[in-house]
């Protein structure tokens, strides 16, 4: 193709992809105060909430709304992108990367789970108790929300780590001597990572850092088994 045919599929697929996410955007509106109500019920149970300016409501439902919007219309953005480089793969390369889609999409939705229903619970329920503790709490409603969308899409990316590093094993760029080289260096970025999405409790701290942690470990363990095989 030339370069001003590229260009026009390129226009052309990034058009399909932003109307698509418009049209999930104005669907999944409606669905946003049953899903907020949800995440009350499952991980905020009997906790008051404030506002502490008058947007900042509609504002945590148009981030709710986005958040929906992006999930709904992800099919379309993948296969857009595979439309736009499947072309110029080799058929190998093409057979390779139709594997990957898959696995992570099963790795980002293991993430989201990981983070919703078993670190987002012990976390808030920890925060809450030790509020309660020294005073009666008022939560802000978009600060509450904004830490828990947050997570729930640093550990859908942070499941990717494994299925990264796989390939870049695969590919010789990187191997397990060197990921454990870099050991004290991820501990020290995770633990800074946590701090800045969290807060200065050490407890948040280590029960966001640990799964981070243990996942790099795997992911060393992935890169050995897959360098090995190569």
């Amino acid at each position: 193709m030339p370069i001003l045919e590229h260009l026009r599929e390129l226009r052309k697929r990034i058009l399909i992809s932003i109307f698509a996410f418009i049209f999930a955007l104005i669907v999944s509106f409606p669905l946003v105060p049953p899903v907020l109500n949800k995440i009350r019920e499952d991980l905020m149970e009997n906790i008051l909430f404030v506002v502490l300016s008058p947007q900042e409501a509609i504002m945590v439902e148009i981030k709710v709304s986005l958040l929906l919007g992006f999930i709904l219309s992800f099919p379309v953005l993948v296969y857009q992108l595979w439309a736009f480089i499947a072309p110029g793969l080799l058929r190998k390369e093409r057979k390779i990367l139709f594997y990957i889609l898959l696995p992570s999409i099963v790795l980002f939705l293991l993430g989201v789970m990981f983070a919703y229903y078993l670190l987002l619970p012990i976390t808030l329920r920890f925060l809450i108790d030790i509020s309660y503790a020294i005073a009666f709490p008022l939560f802000s409603l978009s600060q509450t929300f904004n830490f828990v969308i947050i997570l729930i899409i640093l550990f859908g990316l942070v499941f990717q780590l494994p299925l990264i590093v796989a390939i870049l094993s695969r590919l010789g760029i990187v191997n397990y001597h060197f990921l454990e080289s870099k050991r004290k260096y991820i501990l020290l970025s995770t633990f800074i990572i946590a701090a800045i999405i969290t807060d200065p409790s050490v407890v948040t701290q280590i029960l966001v850092a640990i799964p981070i942690i243990l996942l790099y470990e795997i992911s060393i363990w992935v890169s050995k088994i897959v360098g090995d095989k190569k």
